[in-house]
């Protein structure tokens, strides 16, 4: 599970306030007084009294306003989360298998020869009875689950495997006739001997993949997804 959350903020606010005010008052006053008196002869007196005033007055009032405003804000989040599970199963069985490139005689060799075929029982369950099929081709191209033809062989099979198992073997049904497949849909045998439980085609739905009851020495029909040891069959 791998998890990274990264969150990051940046807010920038400036505020800056600078208030400036400036008056200038400035007043002038001028006063002026002239007085003139004259006198005539014939007793007669004229006064003349000139005031001039003159009064100035101006005022100068200047405001300066800046307002500057900062404000930082970081937010950084980092949340990383790494989880690594492995988990490894080797399961070993006596008989290692072979590659497809080996030759028919080279497998046979650490398999049980019997009659014209050799034969490996895998102890290790497959998944299916497609994955049975499946692992059977890695041992060789031509490599399939056990085609039973005859009660001798049906014999022999059991007796490779053991009482109390439960292989599959190549018996699939395809298109509701029960014949010997290598790989599901394939017909590559009819059945002409067969061994089954009275009740085989007593079944339910997803039942149609084979296997062998070793106790009983019979077939029986079974739910192919089912996980079950098998047997592959190598003609020589």
């Amino acid at each position: 599970m791998d998890t990274t959350s990264i969150e990051e903020t940046s807010t920038v606010k400036e505020t800056t306030t600078v208030e400036e005010t400036t008056t200038v008052e400035e007043t002038t006053t001028v006063e002026e007084t002239t007085t003139v008196e004259e006198t005539t002869i014939g007793e007669e007196t004229t006064t003349v009294e000139q005031t001039t005033t003159v009064k100035e007055t101006t005022t100068v009032e200047e405001t300066t306003t800046v307002e500057e405003t900062t404000t930082v804000e970081e937010t950084a989040t980092v949340e990383e989360t790494a989880t690594f599970e492995e988990t490894t199963t080797v399961e070993e069985t006596t008989i290692k298998p072979t590659t497809p490139d080996n030759s028919v005689a080279e497998v046979c060799q650490t398999w049980t020869i019997w009659g014209s075929s050799c034969y490996l029982y895998v102890s290790t369950s497959a998944p299916s009875w497609d994955a049975a099929a499946a692992q059977c081709l890695t041992y060789h191209d031509n490599a399939h689950l056990v085609f039973i033809g005859s009660a001798s062989e049906n014999d022999f099979v059991v007796q490779l495997v053991g009482s109390g198992k439960y292989p599959w073997i190549g018996l699939r049904d395809v298109g509701g006739e029960w014949v010997w497949s290598s790989q599901g849909t394939t017909v590559d045998a009819t059945v002409t001997y067969s061994k089954w439980k009275s009740d085989y085609n007593d079944r339910e739905p997803g039942e149609d993949c084979g296997y062998l009851i070793t106790s009983s020495k019979k077939w029986q029909s079974h739910d192919c997804d089912a996980p079950d040891v098998f047997v592959c069959e190598l003609e020589q």
